[in-house]
């Protein structure tokens, strides 16, 4: 069975990369479902690679990893690290469209609903993510499964390195506690985190665009913060930080998801814009 599936993942990269023509280094998956487009990049272990949003294009592509990264003593391993040789190995990835299992067969695919489970191995975690994008929502999921125990530096999730325009943020704590600010060009370089995430925005005043992210942690699954990086002309690097410098019990088990959407917003709209009403029941 998984030298099947090594066969055919082989297979789909040979049909991207005669599809890509000039871009066949780098070849892509292109969903298209209304309004909200995602790019898929099975050189980087089938992580997203791109979003947009009508005419632009809020995530940056080739600009950061999206994903999840898990820091061990021999460095970082997911997303698209390999500077240590090791990767994402077991790699395995199911697709539906519309409801419907499908295989990839074109580098573009428009639907109505769309949704990818991964499976991988990040070293000493098994990974279980799912994406989902439908009515507007890029849905994700990430599940660790640790059966040794480890002593971790870091795992982050849900990677997004936004437009570098999205320059003002605000912040809702699970708490109660909000807070906002605002991470120029200028401040290139400065990091900010902030404990307890629920829900975190940042807007952009050049496209009058406020993007919206919310966060939970399934029971035992600690909440961590969120870290925003200013890389200044670069994008705004966002993460979901739930362990920092951690020894994780043998065999725990940990899940976390996240919804993100988009609005169309002037700033005087977006200071008033109520975060938790973002998103659909």
């Amino acid at each position: 069975m998984k030298s099947k599936f090594i066969l055919f993942i082989m297979l789909l990269l040979s049909s991207f990369c005669s599809l890509a023509g000039k871009t066949a280094e780098k070849p892509m998956l292109h969903i298209q479902c209304g309004d909200i487009g995602i790019f898929l990049a099975p050189h980087l272990f089938w992580n997203l690679n791109g979003i947009t949003c009508k005419d632009l294009f809020p995530g940056r592509q080739d600009h950061g990893f999206y994903g999840t990264v898990i820091r061990y003593d021999v460095g970082w391993v997911g997303t698209g690290h390999l500077e240590n040789g090791i990767g994402e190995t077991d790699l395995k990835v199911e697709f539906t469209r519309d409801g419907k299992p499908f295989t990839p067969g074109k580098a573009t695919v428009e639907c109505k609903s769309f949704t990818m489970t991964k499976r991988s191995k990040l070293h000493h975690a098994e990974l279980v993510y799912q994406l989902k994008l439908a009515d507007g929502v890029l849905a994700e999921s990430a599940a660790l499964h640790f059966p040794e125990k480890q002593d971790l530096k870091i795992i982050y999730n849900f990677m997004h390195p936004w437009h570098n325009s999205f320059e003002d943020y605000r912040v809702l704590a699970a708490d109660g506690r909000a807070d906002s600010g605002n991470m120029p060009r200028s401040e290139k370089g400065k990091m900010i985190t902030f404990a307890e995430p629920m829900i975190a925005s940042f807007y952009s005043k050049e496209w009058n665009m406020a993007v919206v992210s919310r966060v939970s942690a399934e029971p035992g699954s600690p909440l961590g913060d969120w870290l925003f990086w200013n890389r200044g002309e670069q994008d705004r690097k966002m993460y979901f930080r739930p362990l920092f410098n951690a020894a994780v019990p043998a065999g725990s088990r940990f899940k976390w998801s996240m919804q993100t959407v988009f609005h169309p917003a002037t700033p005087a709209q977006w200071n008033k814009l109520d975060l938790k009403k973002c998103f659909p029941e």
